[in-house]
This record gives C-alpha cells, sequence and structure tokens, in this order.
C-alpha cells in the first residue's frame, strides 16, 4: 500500500472521528433497562442494547450536530401504530454526554430524559456526581464541608480531595437542618473511583428516608478497554 492511499485512508478516518458524536446510555431502573428504546436522528435510528440500571451501554455514534435527536419507544404506539418519541438536545458544552432515561407514567412515552457531562474534565477520578431526584435541596456534609445539592435532576459534582480515607458522610434537609439526618454512613473516599450517585426518595418503613443509588467506575478498568 503506497503512502498516498494510507494517507487518504488516515485523512478520511480522522475526518469522520471529527465529525461524529457518542453517546452512552443509563436506565433508571429496572423496569427502564427492560424497555424496547432506539436513538434516532433524521437520518437512521439505533436500538439501544445492553441497558442496565447499574451501568453504561456502550457508546452508540451519530453524527455530530444531528437533527432531531429522540428516544424512540418500539414498545409503545400511537393510535396510528407509529412508536412514540421524545426529544432531547446535548447542549454544546458538553463532550462526551451520558444520557439518563427516567420512568415519567405523565407522558404517553412513559419516560424523560437527562443529559449530563460524563467526561473526565467535569466528573473527575476521585469526584463524586450527585443527581437529586427527591422534592427538596438536601444538604450533603462530610468532614469540615458543607455542599448544598440542588434537586430537580441537576448534576452536582463534589470533589472530596486528598488521599483514600474513610470519610463520614450525612445528607440533610436545606429546609429543616437541625433535624435528625436523612442519610448517614462512613464511605471510603479512593482517588481511583469516580461515582454517580443518585438520590431517591424512599417510602419503605426503614430507618433510611432515602435511597441512594451508586454507580461506580474504576480507573484501570476504564482504562484497560479503552
Amino acid at each position: 500500500m503506497n503512502k498516498l492511499l494510507i494517507t487518504l485512508i488516515l485523512t478520511i478516518f480522522s475526518s469522520i472521528c471529527l465529525h461524529a458524536q457518542s453517546i452512552r446510555v443509563l436506565a433508571w431502573d429496572k423496569d427502564i433497562a427492560q424497555r424496547k428504546l432506539s436513538i434516532a436522528n433524521d437520518q437512521k435510528s439505533q436500538a439501544i442494547t445492553g441497558m442496565h440500571h447499574l451501568a453504561r451501554t456502550q457508546a452508540i455514534r451519530f453524527p455530530a450536530k444531528s437533527q432531531n435527536l429522540r428516544v424512540v419507544a418500539t414498545d409503545r404506539l400511537t393510535e396510528e401504530g407509529k412508536p412514540l418519541t421524545i426529544a432531547f438536545t446535548i447542549p454544546e458544552n458538553i463532550k462526551k454526554p451520558l444520557l439518563i432515561i427516567l420512568p415519567d407514567e405523565e407522558n404517553p412515552i412513559g419516560i424523560k430524559t437527562l443529559v449530563i457531562d460524563d467526561s473526565l474534565k467535569s466528573f473527575d477520578w476521585g469526584t463524586i456526581l450527585f443527581i437529586n431526584s427527591t422534592d427538596q435541596n438536601l444538604i450533603l456534609t462530610y468532614e469540615e464541608e458543607s455542599i448544598v445539592i440542588p434537586n430537580g435532576l441537576a448534576a452536582t459534582v463534589v470533589s472530596v480531595g486528598g488521599n483514600t480515607r474513610n470519610i463520614g458522610v450525612s445528607l440533610i434537609s436545606e429546609e429543616k437542618p437541625d433535624t435528625t439526618p436523612l442519610y448517614s454512613a462512613i464511605w471510603k473516599h479512593r482517588t481511583d473511583l469516580r461515582q454517580l450517585i443518585v438520590v431517591l426518595p424512599t417510602n419503605e418503613k426503614t430507618n433510611a428516608r432515602l435511597n441512594l443509588k451508586f454507580l461506580t467506575e474504576n480507573k484501570a478498568v476504564a482504562e484497560a478497554q479503552k
């Protein structure tokens, strides 16, 4: 193979990489993970495979700046027999999007979407990304620090800092900061992990008044999979 052909192939490959984007998907719960969903743009539709409530899917690639991005539900149809859809957008500042698919039974499609930045620039090793799905703002306290974790599904990144160690953490209501913590535990902070933590309300008759779902990624494993 001559040098000109090799150069042409590399140029085409680089152009494809520069003009493509990938997105991973996280199912909110087991019910969502079992849905038959696809991601579509104006040109094509790709099935979301391998959905799980505790792990990201493999990357789904599509052209950068695709128009009319949407989730297509092939398991819920209109009266005309066409799959229901729900649109989503990827903000320009997000280079490594994670699409979280949440339940929403008030919508005929039964879901809603949330796109967060899953890049190391935003969500680095040794940090924690909180998503608060409760109806109240929470205050996270650990060691000498206190940080507000707002509700409304906003993504809040917390950088604990320092070396690997055990830390005591608690979550309390911002409206009632003097009451008993809604959650408390001892966590092990590790600089080689990053954790996505979803804060969920609970109606269970237990001591905890919040449920936390942990999605942990290990640096060594992630680098080995590159």
